[in-house]
Order: C-alpha cells, then sequence, then structure tokens
C-alpha cells in the first residue's frame, strides 16, 4: 500500500509542477504588464524592473498553488480512470479514502509551503516591492521625465525637456509652485540630473531664472551660467510611511497600533485570510478527488464528474474570496474558518 501510495503521489508532482509554472507565468505576465510603460516611456532600468516583478512572486504563488494542486488532482485522476488503473487498484480492495489519500497528501505539503509564503515570503516581498517603488518615484524621480513632453514627478513642478540622451538634457523649462515667495520658472539650454544627498538635482547651464514674488507687478530676472535645481525633495524617511495589509508580517496585523477602525478589520481580514488560505489547498485536492472517485465506475460519466468537480472548486474560491471582503467590513469573523472546516468535511464525506 505504501507503493501504491507513492507511485500515486509521483503521478501528481509532475502534473502540479507544470500546472504551477504555467500559471504562475501568466499571472506573473499580467501583473508585469503595469510595469513595461515605465521601461518603454520612462527608462525604467531593466534590473529594476525584474526586482520588481520578482519582489511580486510570493503573493503570485499564494495564489496559484492552491489552483495548481486541483488542476493537477483533476487531470491525473482522470488519466488513472481512462487508463484504468483505478479500477485496478480498487480491485486490490483499495478503498476511495486510500484511494484519495494521495491528493490529499499534496495539498498538505502544499498548504505547508503555501503558510510559509503567507507568513514571510509575502510580507517581506511586499515590503521590499513598496519601499522601492517609493524610492523610484521620490528619490528617482528621473524615471518620471519623458522626452517633449511637460511632466510633473511632484506635487507642484511642471518639467519640460526638448531632448533627453539618459541624465543629460537640452531645451529645459522648470516651472515650480513649490516655493512660499512665488512661482519660479526657469530656462536652460542644457543640465545634467545627478543623484544627490537630498533627492534629485537639476545641474542647468546657461539660461534665467524668473520669479514673480507675491504682492509684486514685476518679475525678477536672474541670468546664470550653472544653477543648481532641487528636482525633488527626499522623503522624511521609509519608516514614515504607513506600511500597507500586505506589507505587514502577522505579528503586526493582529497588533497594528493607532489605526483607524476601517484599518483595523482590513488588517483583522488580511490576517485571517494568510491563516485560512493555505487550507484552500486540502479543500480543493478533496474535492476534485471526491468528483473523480464517488459513484460506480462509468467511463460516459468521467467528464461530466470532472466539470462538477471543477464547478465544485470554483464555487468554492468564489465563497471563500467573498467572505474575505466581508470580514473587511465586520463580518462574522469565524465565518472562513467555519466554510474552511466544512468544506474540508463535506469533501471528505464525499
Amino acid at each position: 500500500m505504501r507503493r501504491q501510495f507513492l507511485y500515486m503521489l509521483t503521478r501528481l508532482s509532475g502534473p502540479f509542477a507544470v500546472a504551477a509554472l504555467s500559471l504562475t507565468a501568466v499571472v506573473w505576465l499580467t501583473q508585469s504588464l503595469r510595469l513595461i510603460d515605465l521601461i518603454v516611456n520612462h527608462g525604467l532600468p531593466l534590473a529594476a524592473f525584474l526586482t520588481l516583478t520578482a519582489l511580486t512572486m510570493p503573493s503570485v504563488l499564494a495564489i496559484v498553488l492552491p489552483v495548481a494542486v486541483f488542476v493537477a488532482v483533476l487531470y491525473v485522476y482522470r488519466r488513472l480512470i481512462a487508463d484504468s488503473e483505478l479500477v485496478a487498484l480498487r480491485a486490490t480492495g483499495s478503498s476511495n479514502r486510500r484511494l484519495a489519500a494521495p491528493a490529499a497528501a499534496l495539498g498538505a505539503l502544499v498548504a505547508v509551503a503555501v503558510l510559509a509564503v503567507n507568513l514571510w515570503l509575502m510580507p517581506a516581498g511586499y515590503r521590499a516591492f513598496k519601499d522601492r517603488q517609493h524610492e523610484l518615484r521620490h528619490s528617482l524621480a528621473s524615471v518620471l521625465l519623458r522626452e517633449g513632453a511637460f511632466d510633473s514627478p511632484t506635487e507642484g513642478l511642471t518639467v519640460f525637456a526638448r531632448e533627453r540622451d539618459g541624465g543629460e538634457m537640452r531645451g529645459i523649462l522648470v516651472h515650480d509652485e513649490r516655493d512660499p515667495g512665488g512661482p519660479v520658472t526657469v530656462t536652460a539650454r542644457r543640465g545634467v540630473l545627478l543623484e544627490g544627498p537630498d533627492g534629485p538635482r537639476l545641474v542647468l547651464e546657461d539660461g534665467n531664472r524668473q520669479q514673480v514674488e507675491r504682492g509684486a507687478d514685476r518679475p525678477s530676472f536672474l541670468f546664470f551660467e550653472h544653477y543648481a535645481f532641487d528636482f525633488a525633495e527626499r522623503p522624511a524617511g521609509l519608516a514614515a510611511r504607513v506600511r500597507e495589509s500586505s506589507e505587514r508580517y502577522l505579528h503586526e496585523l493582529l497588533r497594528p497600533g493607532a489605526v483607524s477602525d476601517r484599518a483595523r478589520r482590513e488588517f483583522a481580514a488580511e490576517a485571517q485570510h494568510r491563516l485560512i488560505s493555505p487550507l484552500h489547498a486540502i479543500v480543493l485536492a478533496l474535492i476534485a478527488a471526491a468528483a473523480l472517485l464517488s459513484g460506480p465506475f462509468d467511463r460516459r460519466l468521467q467528464v461530466w464528474r470532472a466539470l462538477a468537480g471543477a464547478a465544485a472548486g470554483g464555487a468554492f474560491m468564489a465563497v471563500a474570496l467573498g467572505l474575505r471582503n466581508a470580514i473587511a467590513g465586520d463580518a462574522w469573523p469565524a465565518a472562513s474558518y467555519g466554510l474552511a472546516v466544512a468544506a474540508c468535511a463535506a469533501a471528505a464525506a464525499w
């Protein structure tokens, strides 16, 4: 019986790996499309793009792995029935519970992996992703400058460059409304963008600075050969940024500190989802196995049973996601736990 268990588990591992890789590639592609524009139009380095997309992979795995288990169990058990292997195994005295044990074992292994992703890898990846995104938007706001276009990399600042070659620009116009003394307009023939201690800085050459002070009728002019212009201010610090629920570890979600009631409910929903979602792999594995093992052997009904299992798995995931959103709206927190336990019991009984 142990050899039978290992044989079926080995048969499940191959399709599971293929399904996991395929679904991960599809989801990763849809996620990366949001960042491709930064490469094509804003000059984001390829290394930064790859880093940002890699940091989102743990969250993708947490969604993909339970679905991959479901697909693998449906496919492998359907093949075992088509090749009459399950008929032979039943002839040796194997019960449905014993035949479903490899699927449940695969679901349990994946559940442990998803739990590790939810508790450590996903918050660490999201935290690094948000920090890197925050840094690109503030400290390296130059990636938002496009050649021949008016851009506002930060509030109150508009920059235009007729030509741009890397960090060097020509035909520059800068309009700054952040000065309390009045709006400032700077034009220059050329300039270079450098990274300074207080954030990006434009070093301009051969231009002029115009400012209309508040209450004055005439602008003041300053002609210069070299002029350093603070392009953007570095934020006070990453620690000052409020961490989102996806960036927090479990203990930070359970004890968020001084936050609003809405944020507290959101953090509670996120914490419960991270603890419950690993059980989805076990539930989906049992649903897929139950759909194909239940009832008398009939080749003509296997397709309909597989479709019924797919519908049951989809309905379970839809209800689970709906409960997650309901918890964030201050619904009964135990509902998700009850759904997971009831689904496991129903699939096992089936």
